[in-house]
């Protein structure tokens, strides 16, 4: 599959904007969420919780991978949890504008790992684009204004997302070559659902109000994990990370009309320039350099 492709395949355009809309989202239901007095620990809970049960049909695609796969999937789940953990609480102290625009820089990060473990080769384009979506979601949040209060805890946590993300994104890049995206989704829902339901007692009275919104969350969740990772599979990490940078001009939007957030001019000229970035950090076909195999891992089963 080439990604630089002017046609690219139907499916791989399908699972990268269902992946694109759901997590969009997400932090703008939180946020609201917040408004009603909900917080990171409930929502945390019953995203994990309400995702498990959401995504419990696929549960039937469940084979087993043999206990090194097995424990791949479980050290998945844990990045997992802990970048949604890092996440609900950056927002407590920050917008979803400020959170996305950290959550920017996973890309390249993630092109970084991919370089030194000498799978993929980004050259001057791919980091002519990067800083030029660099450059535009600096304006999305008025940074050159000096309009946006940040708060430091909540920047750390963006930050501790970004790395928690990367292992997600470079282990998953593995473990897909490894095991269908499909089985993949309905081990780390499944592992996800019976950890939120041991903290499910501390999670206090809730509103019927958050409840409909953690069910949002769930729903929505669930979906991107599976359109992403069917991704991910189709185009390997760096891409799909550059591809999801899509989202951050997306949710400025949706925050300027769902939560009210206004939209100024400078905000508008970043969204296009990051988009115009995006289409520059594309990344050549897939070329191995050099493969570092650290242990091979066994084929999942499919009896």
């Amino acid at each position: 599959m080439d990604i630089n492709n002017n046609n690219p395949k139907p499916l791989t355009v399908a699972w990268v904007a269902t992946a694109l809309i759901a997590s969009s989202v997400e932090p703008l239901v939180v946020k609201l969420g917040y408004k009603g007095a909900a917080t990171a620990y409930q929502f945390l809970v019953l995203k994990l919780v309400l995702g498990g049960l959401f995504i419990a049909p696929i549960y039937r695609y469940i084979r087993w991978v043999g206990w090194q796969n097995f424990k791949s999937l479980l050290l998945l789940s844990f990045f997992f949890i802990l970048n949604y953990l890092f996440i609900f609480y950056s927002l407590e102290t920050i917008t979803a504008s400020v959170l996305v625009t950290i959550i920017t820089t996973t890309p390249a990060v993630v092109a970084i790992v991919n370089q030194i473990r000498f799978r993929e080769s980004a050259g001057a384009k791919f980091w002519s684009g990067f800083a030029l979506c660099f450059a535009g979601v600096a304006l999305t949040i008025d940074l050159l204004g000096g309009s946006s209060v940040l708060n430091p805890f909540g920047i750390a946590l963006a930050f501790l997302s970004v790395g928690t993300s990367t292992l997600y994104r470079t282990k998953m890049d593995l473990v897909t070559k490894e095991i269908q995206p499909i089985t993949i989704s309905a081990y780390i829902f499944m592992i996800n659902a019976v950890i939120g339901i041991f903290f499910l007692p501390w999670i206090g009275n809730l509103s019927s109000y958050t409840w409909q919104l953690a069910a949002w969350i769930g729903f929505a969740g669930a979906i991107a994990n599976i359109a992403f990772i069917s991704a991910l599979k189709l185009i390997g990490s760096t891409r799909i990370s550059i591809l999801t940078v899509l989202q951050r001009p997306l949710v400025i939007v949706l925050a300027a009309l769902v939560l009210k957030e206004p939209l100024s001019s400078s905000q508008i000229v970043g969204i296009v320039m990051v988009l115009l970035g995006v289409q520059m950090a594309k990344l050549p076909p897939k070329k191995i350099l050099k493969e570092k195999t650290l242990e091979p891992m066994p084929v999942a089963s499919e009896a």
